[in-house]
């Protein structure tokens, strides 16, 4: 099945806050990660990113039903320094309020199935994208897996990978793990990458009205459910990855 997406801008994308989060609450979850910026190459904010999806994935064990109390990244990682083990989503949550203490450009990124609808469990997967200004491009980190994918050392975004995993799966490259993983990740990641939910405002608690993004395919329903239960945000379906992306002008497709 051949997707086809638009690369004309979408005037229906409102802009983007990537980081919502006040200076207070950023400098409680910087104090509280212990992160040291001065091991990290601040000029390099490809590594950075890198090194702090490791250091999220290194946090707990992975959990596909635990939910924290509450869903903001200072509760995660309070939680899982209590021995709390969570969901992808939690990994990317607290990944991106890293992100922001960091004054990297960031998103938690929704990915879900065609079938997303009726499939009745394992109809998404949650990511992050860091914008890095070294590559002038978004890049998707997986912090549950501790994962990111390039082709000819080139990172890639979601969207990005969905298209090479298309057109030419074996120019895809995992780095720093083997043949077997590769095959493994690629094929656990590919299902996910039909629909690219993004939230237009990023901080937790989310205890505003959510509006969503929704990169589609051109021609695909818009979605209403997630595995049987009605969406809660508000959508504004696109078909234009140059709106989605925002600062990227060049795409690996």
């Amino acid at each position: 099945m051949s997707l086809n997406f638009s690369g004309s801008p979408d005037p229906s994308v409102p802009e983007f806050n990537f980081c919502a989060y006040d200076s207070e609450y950023l400098k409680q979850l910087s104090d509280m990660s212990g992160i040291d910026l001065k091991f990290i190459d601040i000029k390099n904010d490809f590594m950075k990113s890198k090194s702090f999806c490791s250091w999220v994935h290194s946090q707990w064990r992975h959990s596909g039903s635990n939910i924290p109390l509450r869903g903001d990244p200072v509760s995660i990682l309070t939680e899982a320094k209590e021995g709390d083990r969570f969901r992808c989503v939690e990994y990317s949550i607290l990944l991106h309020g890293i992100l922001c203490t960091a004054g990297i450009r960031g998103r938690v990124l929704y990915l879900r199935t065609a079938d997303v609808e009726n499939r009745k469990i394992g109809a998404g997967h949650v990511v992050v994208e860091s914008f890095t200004e070294i590559h002038k491009k978004w890049v998707m980190f997986d912090p549950q897996n501790n994962v990111y994918a390039e082709v000819d050392g080139i990172p890639l975004n979601a969207f990005e990978l969905g298209q090479v995993l298309e057109n030419a799966p074996d120019s895809v490259g995992i780095p720093g793990m083997g043949r077997f993983f590769r095959k493994k990740y690629i094929s656990f990641i590919q299902q996910y990458l039909y629909y690219f939910h993004t939230d237009i405002k990023m901080a937790y608690p989310q205890n505003y009205p959510r509006t969503q993004v929704v990169l589609m395919p051109i021609g695909s329903k818009v979605p209403e459910k997630f595995q049987g239960t009605p969406i809660k945000e508000a959508i504004i379906p696109t078909n234009s990855y140059s709106s989605f992306y925002p600062g990227q002008t060049e795409f690996h497709l």
